[in-house]
């Protein structure tokens, strides 16, 4: 990355996930420049997907701790929904994108409809027994992740990407707009939405 790109953008070039590769995907610093009272990095993007992009597909659920938060710490203004009025909500969004992960029945980490989990690598699995071994009722869980969409974007007629080329190929290829707009058409359709 170019030094005087760098200091052109501080915000940005700070933000997780950017790099030479995803620079595309965040709105230059001086397009929308806004005035910070206290530290605040406000990233931005414009493609379609939103942040969504830039999360790593990263999906966990909120849950009665994250919703209370402000009611039981005093800060800010409670939530007006808990995590009972979105949960059929968290269910069709797992179920429609595809979300991976294990059920852990944790409540500060609600389980959801998901698609079998990744596998951890060695490391992974050695920090888990670790972290089980020495740490009582601590869990380590593989990261809730949406996969569905590799399904359905094509390269050429042969290849398919896989879960891991897909992100790679998200960042690369201009087809893949069709591919989430359509994606995002069928899921507002008024016949998908949970009652």
């Amino acid at each position: 990355m170019p030094e005087k790109f760098i200091k052109e953008n501080p915000l940005i070039t700070r933000a997780a996930g950017f790099d030479e590769s995803t620079q595309h995907f965040f709105i230059k610093d001086k397009d929308h420049p806004y005035e910070q009272e206290k530290p605040f990095d406000w990233i931005r993007g414009y493609q379609v997907g939103g942040k969504s992009i830039m999360w790593a597909r990263q999906t966990q659920r909120w849950s009665d701790y994250d919703f209370e938060g402000p009611l039981r710490d005093g800060f800010s203004v409670d939530w007006p929904i808990r995590y009972a009025d979105i949960a059929p909500w968290y269910d069709y969004v797992e179920t429609f994108a595809g979300i991976s992960g294990k059920n852990e029945g944790l409540s500060q980490l609600p389980d959801g409809q998901f698609l079998p989990p990744m596998d951890m690598n060695v490391l992974e699995e050695h920090f888990k027994s670790e972290v089980k071994s020495k740490f009582d009722g601590r869990c380590v869980t593989i990261g809730r992740t949406a996969n569905r969409l590799h399904t359905a974007v094509t390269i050429s007629s042969k290849d398919t990407l896989g879960v891991w080329g897909f992100s790679t190929a998200w960042r690369t290829s201009r087809a893949n707009s069709t591919v989430i707009g359509r994606w995002a058409r069928e899921a507002c359709a008024p016949s998908r939405v949970p009652a």
